[in-house]
C-alpha cells in the first residue's frame, strides 16, 4: 500500500445516522482524546 498524500489534511465529518462510512476519523479522534494525546504542529515546507 502506498499513499502519495493529498493537497490538504483530513477533516472530521458528521455522517448521516444511517451512513455506512465516514466515522474513521471520529473514532481516531475519540481514542486520541481519551488518551489525552494532542499531537504536534506540522511543519509545511514548499
Amino acid at each position: 500500500v502506498t499513499d502519495q498524500g493529498g493537497p490538504g489534511e483530513p477533516t472530521l465529518r458528521n455522517p448521516a445516522e444511517l451512513a455506512e462510512g465516514g466515522r474513521g476519523l471520529l473514532t481516531v479522534d475519540a481514542l486520541a482524546a481519551s488518551w489525552s494525546w494532542t499531537g504536534t504542529p506540522r511543519v509545511l515546507r514548499s
